[in-house]
């Protein structure tokens, strides 16, 4: 009998380790590529490959100057891209392989530098471009944008070593993550400056709108990094189907870029081409991508069902043939293995979530402050569209995850009805401190809440916020979750426990962790609202005309330390 239960345990214990197993063996990352990717990646090439042919000796056609073409043309390459590095993130947070890492930057760079040249392209902001760009400045943007995804592909290629570092637990991959995304966004930013700055000193590579020498040199030298990059990855010995998806992307940008060479100017026909096809290559890599999470969940759910076929048959087999103590020490074995099930599977789809949903929240935030800008009527249309679809795909994400996290949105019955009444609520401004690490939420917080007439005062980690209501007064607090050195919610509970009436001061959390059980937890520390990012400026006014001139209504029990 004995001998029985122990086989049982046995087989349980193996098919719990299998389990835990399926997630990680079926990451695009790290799955071997088969021979339906194999045939989906040639099929894709020959098609780039065929449209080349095809366009080449119609590349120096001239065409109608097309700015708004160029400005929807990248704004859907914009989203691909963040949605391709917050995927990517998201699966190196479980993986812990470094050059999965390195490959998302690269897309995050790739879309902000897309967005970057977008408002410095002529004719899309203003005749020269925003921010007070010169000729040069957009022409000089496509050259980085052209050679630093291709390098960062190398460094991914030649850094594959698939180990974990020793402290891979969830908490570890944060600082990774916020550490990689501050180093796309910052080299960006100084891309940028050089680029609108520096530009009557950086060579000439556009005379008007037709391409110079110096153009030319530079699409050569962009070309010989794509095709090392590319010549990188097939040399290695296997291929994962991430590897597959950047060769396809790596051979589009090659097909572009020979266009790109060959044209006169940026209104032939042949940069039109090129620009499609760099769209439709970042495209293909997310639909793949996509698919192949969903077919993961499915393969999870699959897993799941055996194991509670597996765990109803062990329990039968433990009640009929062991003593109550050895019963119950299986029983409780069963348990936690289904605990850490659920609760790695609940983490990783709360880490996809907020990777997707944070930079969603610049890109709707700044849409939302364009529109609001002074435009023409055809750029205020392409600014409604961009916004619209943003919010289309937030839809798709939250529809996306709704079968596995439910996503806890804004209740306007809570809050002031229409943005007049929030208006005339905020009409003396308020003073609010705003607390949030992401560079780029904290702009546009200061610029959403700024151009209402309020004033701000920005920090980023908890320790900074303490710091700052200790020293000067505030009417509310914005306050992220997730944050270095002292997350927002140790913050609150500090500010609960201060003296006077600034423990009664409102804080709205602001954050990407949108879950019940998120919401509950911020409302547990002392928090008096939270606003799920991403959010418009209608719902975050709101907020502010409830609670501007008012307290929190009442302090929670605070946590014994001791």
């Amino acid at each position: 009998m004995r001998q029985s239960v122990n086989e049982d345990i046995t087989r349980a214990e193996a098919t719990e380790g299998a389990r835990r197993t399926v997630a990680s063996a079926n990451l695009v990352s790290s799955d071997v590529a088969r021979a339906n990717h194999t045939r989906l990646a040639l099929l894709t090439s020959l098609v780039f490959l065929t449209a080349l042919v095809l366009s080449a000796p119609f590349a120096r056609t001239p065409l109608a100057q097309f700015p708004a073409v160029v400005a929807l043309l990248q704004a859907v390459q914009v989203t691909a891209d963040l949605l391709l590095a917050g995927l990517l993130f998201a699966q190196y947070y479980i993986e812990r392989s470094r050059e999965l890492a390195t490959v998302a930057a690269g897309f995050l760079f790739t879309a902000l530098i897309v967005l970057a040249h977008t408002l410095t392209f002529p004719g899309v902001i203003s005749q020269t471009g925003a921010f007070g760009a010169g000729p040069q400045s957009a022409a000089w943007l496509v050259v980085a944008w052209r050679i630093v995804l291709p390098l960062t592909v190398i460094v991914y290629a030649l850094r594959r070593d698939g180990e974990r570092p020793a402290d891979a637990h969830l908490g570890a991959a944060r600082d990774p993550i916020l550490a990689m995304s501050l180093a796309a966004a910052g080299g960006v930013v100084v891309l940028a400056f050089l680029a609108i700055l520096g530009r009557r000193w950086l060579p000439v590579l556009m005379d008007g709108d037709v391409f110079v020498t110096g153009t030319r040199l530079a699409m050569v030298v962009a070309l010989t990094i794509t095709v090392i990059a590319l010549l990188v990855l097939f040399r290695r010995r296997s291929h994962s189907v991430l590897d597959l998806l950047l060769m396809v992307v790596m051979f589009a940008w090659f097909c572009a870029d020979i266009l790109v060479s060959i044209s006169n100017g940026r209104y032939d026909l042949g940069c039109l081409a090129a620009r499609i096809w760099v769209v439709l290559a970042s495209m293909f890599v997310l639909v793949i991508l996509l698919y192949e999470t969903a077919a993961l969940y499915a393969r999870m759910q699959a897993a799941r069902a055996e194991d509670r076929e597996r765990q109803r048959h062990w329990n039968e087999v433990v009640a009929a043939r062991v003593e109550t103590q050895s019963a119950e020490r299986l029983m409780m074995a069963a348990k936690r293995a289904a605990e850490t099930a659920n609760r790695a599977k609940s983490e990783f789809l709360a880490a996809m979530s907020h990777e997707m949903r944070t930079p969603l929240t610049c890109v709707l935030g700044m849409a939302d402050l364009l529109v609001e800008s002074e435009l023409t009527a055809e750029q205020r249309r392409h600014a409604t569209a961009l916004r619209d679809a943003s919010q289309s795909l937030l839809a798709v994400i939250d529809d996306l995850l709704a079968a596995k996290i439910e996503i806890q949105k804004p209740s306007p019955d809570r809050l002031p009805t229409g943005l007049a009444s929030a208006k005339d609520a905020l009409a003396s401004g308020a003073r609010i401190l705003v607390a949030e690490d992401h560079v780029m939420i904290r702009n546009l917080l200061e610029a959403m809440l700024a151009a209402a007439g309020h004033e701000v005062v920005l920090v980023s980690n908890g320790k900074e916020a303490i710091a700052a209501i200790q020293a000067s007064e505030f009417d509310l607090v914005l306050m992220d979750v997730h944050m270095p050195e002292m997350d927002g919610i140790a913050a609150a509970q500090e500010i609960r426990k201060l003296d006077g009436r600034v423990r009664n001061i409102p804080i709205i959390a602001v954050t990407a962790y949108a879950t019940p059980q998120d919401v509950e937890r911020c409302r547990a520390v002392g928090m008096t609202e939270h606003l799920p990012k991403p959010f418009n400026r209608d719902d975050l006014l709101r907020l502010i005309a409830k609670w501007f001139g008012r307290q929190h209504p009442r302090l929670p029990p605070i946590p014994d330390d001791g």
